[in-house]
């Protein structure tokens, strides 16, 4: 690593299981090709998705009425495939002009991206079971990514970053639906030049994402993770390897990943004034504390999100609030 990349700053809490700076190993993630995420680049915008009660209760509807559907598909909608090395995505479009993700993070998969590849076969007569196909059994490791989406997208909401609602596929132990954030991927995106000019609530977007990265022990906010929208807003997505609730941490530089934890502190080892208002640090640990209480938040991982922001504290120098 070379010395002017961003490193943990000293004193960076260490999460559950040593994870963290000294703990725990990075596996790199690997970004997709063309024709997965970095193809989001839509010609139209449709009714977008909040991370809100309103949308994840319409997001439920949908999930149910594909559920009881005999293809599996929601009625009336149309499907294609964006899926890349670490997951099966497809995407799927609705008739009411919305536009909805179904992801699954099989084993077949997950092995390829460690380099075991090792297809499931069906018992019988040795046939392939696609991660569709209702008799291949989920895996331990499947769940493990589609939890990290789910409390992801929940402490998001606490943080007030925006990340598309998410709910879990009530058939598929490994697979999550979300709602479809149409967008220009990171890739697109030009700091040098862009973030001049960025909007406010642009700037805002991306101090709450990078709070999120650094809660979340988020590996994998490379350029094709994040996406801003023609009204100006910068979302987050892809958190079903965020290193708290997976194998996937980095042991240091973490804001060379995570362009918005960079914003946190310098390219040495220090932390550097943020723009939070003290009063959001208390703010985030009251919600989070509601998080735990209804059993999203384990306690271990509570407790280093509250280390997190107690480091944070003292840096706090916003005169407005940042957390919505």
């Amino acid at each position: 690593m070379s010395d002017d990349q961003p490193r943990w700053p000293a004193g960076t809490p260490v999460a559950p299981g040593g994870k963290g700076p000294g703990g725990g190993r990075f596996r790199g993630i690997g970004v997709p090709g063309r024709g997965g995420w970095v193809e989001q680049v839509s010609g139209r915008f449709a009714r977008g998705w909040a991370n809100d009660d309103r949308s994840r209760d319409e997001l439920f509807e949908v999930v149910q009425s594909a559920a009881s559907a005999p293809d599996g598909m929601p009625p009336g909608a149309t499907m294609e495939n964006y899926s890349g090395d670490a997951a099966t995505v497809w995407r799927i479009d609705l008739p009411d002009g919305r536009s909805v993700v179904r992801k699954s993070y099989d084993e077949a998969l997950s092995d390829y991206y460690d380099g075991e590849y090792d297809e499931q076969y069906d018992d019988d007569d040795g046939e392939y079971l696609s991660v569709d196909d209702p008799r291949r059994r989920p895996a331990k490791e499947d769940e493990v990514h589609a939890r990290a989406e789910w409390v992801s997208a929940r402490v998001a909401r606490a943080v007030g970053a925006l990340v598309p609602p998410v709910v879990f596929d009530p058939q598929w132990g490994g697979a999550v639906w979300m709602g479809w954030v149409d967008g220009k991927t990171g890739i697109n995106w030009d700091f040098e030049h862009q973030d001049k000019g960025a909007t406010l609530a642009a700037k805002q977007d991306m101090w709450r994402l990078g709070l999120l990265d650094l809660l979340i022990i988020n590996s994998d906010r490379h350029e094709l993770n994040w996406l801003f929208t023609e009204d100006g807003r910068v979302f987050g997505i892809d958190h079903g390897y965020a290193g708290l609730f997976t194998d996937f941490v980095p042991t240091e530089a973490i804001g060379a990943i995570s362009p918005f934890a960079q914003l946190y502190y310098d390219s040495g080892e220090k932390l550097k004034p943020n723009i939070l208002h003290p009063d959001d640090i208390d703010d985030v640990i009251g919600r989070l504390g509601g998080l735990w209480e209804d059993g999203t938040l384990s306690e271990p991982e509570y407790n280093y999100m509250v280390r997190v922001m107690n480091w944070l504290r003292p840096h706090a120098t916003g005169t407005r609030r940042l957390i919505p």
